[in-house]
């Protein structure tokens, strides 16, 4: 029996950029932070760092700034940017980035790139904002390649046009960190075909690395791949299989998807799929 197949607005959704973990990069080799310095860095970025204390601290990074600490300017931008431990400002936060960057820190660098393509703080620079994160992701920073990947993915960068091959080159490397949103943004580049021929073997390979990442998307990704219609009883298990397992992650299209046709799939085969799901929930890396 052919299902109505409910389609979702996007397969992925932009990720929301944490600057915490742009700072948690290595430091440059350009600026490397004293002992204090470094301490005072990871006891601002602790979130259960109390906002007395953090208060202390940013005083003790400005001095350290003051006496020409890239990763220091760096780290006073994440505090104006997050309001830790002083009022939150993000025209403040870009001129901290902007130093840091200027004295070469890849956290500097990234996050800079971050407010300028966004337009934070000031008016919007994509063109240097991805060039500056371009720098940092040569440098090793994983955050700033996940970022580029999601800028040439959805056609972000001056272009306007999305550059799936780019977007490959940048998401690969935290896809193999195991990050679940770039293994399935990765997934449906090789699904769909958006950057060559369709493969779909490679695509249900990072796919099912997403989703056993606890990547819902993956999961009504993976559901397409297999096809609630297709002619194999089988292929048609896998596809509920995923639905329901995305809707335990709580995915919202794969439980439209999965009460659009569940009244219409053969009991025995649901029963299958639910046991299968149920099986699969139990080897995710996360909590259901």
């Amino acid at each position: 029996m052919k299902h109505h197949l409910r389609k979702a607005s996007a397969y992925i959704v932009p990720l929301a950029m944490g600057l915490a973990t742009v700072l948690q990069a290595a430091p440059s080799s350009v600026s490397t932070p004293s002992v204090s310095v470094a301490e005072a860095i990871q006891t601002v970025l602790d979130p259960n760092t109390p906002a007395s204390a953090a208060e202390g601290v940013v005083a003790q990074l400005k001095t350290a700034a003051e006496a020409g600490d890239a990763e220091a300017f760096s780290t006073l931008g994440f505090c104006y940017a997050n309001g830790r431990g002083v009022t939150q400002d993000d025209a403040e936060a870009r001129k901290f980035f902007e130093q840091a960057s200027n004295q070469g820190s890849i956290a500097g660098k990234g996050n800079l790139g971050l407010f300028l393509i966004q337009g934070r703080g000031g008016d919007k620079e994509i063109e240097r904002g991805v060039s500056l994160m371009e720098e940092a992701a040569k440098a090793g920073n994983l955050e700033s390649h996940t970022f580029l990947g999601q800028v040439y993915y959805f056609g972000l960068h001056d272009g306007g046009k999305p550059d799936y091959h780019k977007a490959y080159e940048h998401l690969l490397p935290a896809a193999e960190k195991d990050h679940a949103a770039s293994q399935n943004m990765i997934g449906v580049i090789f699904k769909d075909g958006l950057a060559g021929k369709i493969d779909r073997d490679a695509a249900r390979v990072w796919l099912e690395k997403a989703a056993f990442n606890g990547n819902g998307k993956a999961c009504f990704n993976l559901s397409e791949l297999w096809n609630p219609n297709a002619e194999d009883r089988w292929a048609r298990i896998e596809s509920i299989r995923w639905l329901i397992v995305g809707d335990k992650l709580g995915e919202i299209a794969a439980t439209y998807q999965l009460e659009d046709i569940r009244s219409s799939v053969p009991p025995d085969e649901l029963a299958v799929a639910q046991d299968l799901a149920e099986t699969t929930s139990r080897r995710l890396r996360v909590n259901p």
